[in-house]
């Protein structure tokens, strides 16, 4: 790869640590210490990315509470 005009020797730009594509899912009760959890494994060193989405909790409750059809809960559940 060039990097524009002023350099004139290629650059290869290589990531060391490389990981398997390990998928980490915390799951359980709301107030149940999930997000503490989260934020503990995200601090380490081997942990790329830390995503929290309280909608994935809600949407089994709405579905539940007759709030949400199964139509609704699915479509919702593949956009998140």
């Amino acid at each position: 790869m060039k990097l524009g005009k002023t350099y004139e020797r290629s650059v290869e730009l290589s990531r060391e640590n490389t990981f398997d594509n390990e998928v980490l899912i915390i799951d359980g009760q709301g107030r149940s210490g999930k997000n503490l959890i989260s934020v503990l494994l995200s601090s380490m060193s081997r942990v790329e990315k830390m995503r929290i989405d309280s909608q994935v909790d809600y949407i089994p409750k709405y579905y539940f509470l007759g709030k949400m059809s199964l139509d609704a809960a699915v479509i919702k559940y593949e956009q998140v």
